[in-house]
């Protein structure tokens, strides 16, 4: 599993990372619906109120902040090491690729936030009306939305435009 420094390459630890957190997130949800999930919720018994919902949300906010800390870190740790030679790769211009596209999910979340709803919906049989929550909401569905239709697309465009070069 070493490599001949004796050092694990990104990929090995990246798997075994990968293998932790699959472990984990099983244990958890295996956890979360085998205990205490069927408890009534005493203000309303009409709504359950599983036992394990807080260790639930603490997971899902410790990972979500560990992704934002390795992301900060990661972007910090590729401009300080930036070069010219960075620039091209394979004949494709990667910084400026990288540029336009945060760019581009930027202005995506800004218009998707702009655009968003901001109704009164209905949770647990209460309206809830705080228009910035309800617009971030919208925003994140809409730009997920948004960028998974163009992902397929553009794998769609992809394939094609492979399959015309085959032929010519």
């Amino acid at each position: 599993m070493k490599n001949n420094k004796g050092m694990w390459t990104a990929a090995q630890i990246s798997k075994k990372v990968l293998y932790v957190l699959i472990g984990i997130t099983a244990v958890l949800f295996v956890a979360f619906f085998c205990f205490g999930y069927d408890m009534p919720y005493s203000d309303n018994p009409s709504f359950n109120a599983p036992l394990l919902t807080n260790v639930l949300l603490m997971y899902v906010g410790v990972l979500f902040m560990i992704s934002v800390g390795v992301g900060v870190w990661m972007v910090v740790r590729s401009l300080k090491n930036h070069n010219k030679d960075d620039y091209i790769v394979n004949g494709i211009p990667v910084s400026r690729n990288a540029c336009v596209l945060t760019v581009i999910t930027v202005l995506l979340l800004i218009l998707t936030f702009i655009l968003g709803s901001s109704s009164t919906i209905q949770i647990n049989g209460k309206p809830f009306s705080d228009v910035f929550w309800l617009k971030v909401a919208d925003m994140f569905v809409w730009s997920s939305i948004i960028l998974m239709l163009s992902a397929v697309g553009i794998v769609i465009y992809s394939y094609v435009n492979n399959q015309r070069k085959e032929t010519a």
